[in-house]
């Protein structure tokens, strides 16, 4: 099963890597792409803006066939604790996945999880928080396995 997919950012980006952890991300080290064209045209102008250069969407389809995926299909419990690993970790977290795929912890909702950590919410009080805040996805595309389904199609400048 193929799908489009986007890449936000100042840069083409044709051959893509996996990025080595530099900095907490929501699933750990890889090529994070989405489904939502407005997701990527996001990230494109933030990094734009934040690293000069132009806006730019990279366009690819990813072939997802024979591919270990873990998808979570909700901000739950599970979700949450993969993230928070994920983000409070000074290294990268071990795992055999060649693809994670789930919501994005943006500003917003990473403020409501840094409410979480300090104890200010509880588990169940995040989950509520962020059902009404979260409407976008990622795809971390974690293995050389995975990069390899990738086929850049162009970009869109924006």
């Amino acid at each position: 099963m193929s799908i489009e997919v986007y890449h936000g950012s100042n840069v083409v980006v044709e051959k893509p890597v996996i990025m080595p952890y530099t900095r907490p991300l929501d699933f750990g080290a890889g090529f994070y792409v989405t489904t939502y064209y407005d997701q990527a045209k996001l990230w494109s102008e933030k990094k734009a803006k934040r690293f000069k250069g132009s806006a730019i969407i990279n366009k690819y389809t990813f072939d997802l066939t024979g591919l270990h995926i873990k998808e979570f299909k909700a901000a739950n419990e599970e979700w949450i604790d993969f993230v928070v690993a994920s983000r409070q970790s000074r290294s990268a977290i071990k795992h055999d996945y060649d693809v994670i795929k789930g919501e994005v912890a943006d500003d917003m909702v990473f403020d409501s999880i840094a409410l979480y950590i300090r104890e200010i919410f509880t588990k169940e009080r995040l989950i509520e928080e962020l059902k009404t805040k979260m409407k976008n996805d990622q795809l971390c595309l974690a293995t050389q396995k995975a990069l390899e389904r990738l086929s850049f199609t162009g970009v869109i400048y924006t």
